[in-house]
């Protein structure tokens, strides 16, 4: 007599390996640096998108802080320097280059263009318009008269008169003190689940990210979770939200370290 069994299964084990100790330290606690927050503002994102949602502070001008332990309204001169280096942007005179020599590490200098790109118009009144939203720029900031190239630096207070100090957050206080901005259900406030959001209009609305709340689930939603029985959601049309999240994640990207492939692992079982 003679007998036997065949099986087959086909049982998938994914093992997710997350960050933990020195590398979730190196990710998400260090603050990012102000040349790859530069170099997105070269890139074409908005400077008041980048600092406003990314710095606390640039040259000793304060930023909105929402946190509980340190909140403040942005200095109006921050928001001014917002709406000059937009014009100085649209202009296309604003450029990055890195700083040459062993003991840069990295850093970049900022200058403006002695000349308008090709697709502007090269007339007397057009350049005397931008030198001098270049000088109030530099007003602003605090930099010494007729200075054009502008060493970034992370801190708070500038050494020389030729330097912009950035104070740049990490990734985790980044998302702190954006969730001290979202309104919270108000038994959630008065229980002592969490505490009073924060929230001025000092900066644009297009820097804010609005996160609502629903005890029935959303019917258009750009994302949404449900915990402790309310649902938390961006609505699909609010595009500002939207581009806010969006940066967000970019942001997430930019914290990431030369570190071990941190893909699942995936095992197949015959």
């Amino acid at each position: 007599t003679v007998g036997g069994r065949l099986t087959w299964a086909d049982r998938p084990t994914i093992t997710y390996a997350p960050l933990s100790g020195q590398e979730f330290s190196r990710n998400l606690l260090t603050p990012i640096p102000p040349r790859a927050l530069f170099t997105l503002i070269q890139a074409g994102w908005p400077a008041d998108l980048v600092i406003g949602v990314s710095v606390w502070s640039i040259n000793d001008l304060d930023n909105d802080v929402a946190r509980p332990s340190s909140r403040r309204i942005a200095d109006p001169e921050l928001i001014e320097l917002f709406q000059v280096w937009r014009r100085l942007g649209e202009a296309g005179v604003l450029g990055l280059r890195p700083v040459s020599g062993e003991a840069a590490d990295g850093d970049v200098m900022m200058f403006c263009r002695s000349t308008l790109p090709r697709d502007e118009e090269q007339s007397s009144a057009r350049r005397a318009e931008i030198d001098a939203d270049f000088e109030h720029f530099r007003e602003l900031l605090g930099l010494d008269p007729g200075v054009r190239e502008i060493l970034l630096t992370h801190g708070r207070v500038p050494q020389t008169g030729s330097q912009v100090a950035v104070l740049s957050g990490s990734i985790w206080d980044i998302m702190l003190n954006l969730a001290w901005q979202f309104e919270a259900p108000p038994e959630h406030v008065e229980s002592g689940r969490t505490g009073r959001g924060f929230r001025t209009e000092a900066l644009d609305r297009s820097v804010r990210l609005d996160v609502r709340f629903s005890r029935e689930e959303p019917e258009e939603s750009y994302v949404a979770v449900q915990a402790h029985d309310y649902w938390f959601y961006i609505d699909q049309n609010d595009s500002s939200s939207k581009r806010t999240f969006s940066f967000l994640e970019l942001l997430l990207n930019l914290s990431e370290t030369s570190v071990p492939d941190r893909s699942p692992v995936i095992s197949i079982s015959n």
